[in-house]
């Protein structure tokens, strides 16, 4: 897969500029993630809009009773202004930790 993708920046290495353009932004949930996007928005390469719902009072709620399942449905509502309650969603989780959370 790494060798796929550079193949694709050495091709075209705007690829992933472009990507970012449509993408409508993200939520992070580690204090890894949301350090590293702070300083991606201080030094100006940070995209597309991030959510931090690492800090939301809903998060570490729903992982101290289900795991860490819900803090990508706290975001995705948080993000859309939309409740998932009673709808079908489609989730893609690209870690292995995460797979977690379209399974539910």
């Amino acid at each position: 897969m790494l060798g796929v993708l550079t193949r694709s920046l050495t091709e075209e290495p705007a690829r992933w500029t472009t990507v970012a353009a449509g993408i409508k932004g993200v939520s992070e949930e580690t204090t890894t993630g949301v350090h590293r996007l702070n300083e991606m928005e201080q030094t100006g390469e940070l995209l597309f809009t991030a959510i931090n719902v690492n800090d939301a009072v809903t998060k570490s709620k729903f992982d101290n009773k289900y795991g860490c399942r819900h803090s990508l449905i706290d975001g995705i509502n948080r993000a859309t202004d939309v409740l998932i309650g009673g709808r079908w969603p489609w989730f893609a989780a690209t870690a292995t930790w995460a797979k977690g959370a379209p399974s539910r």
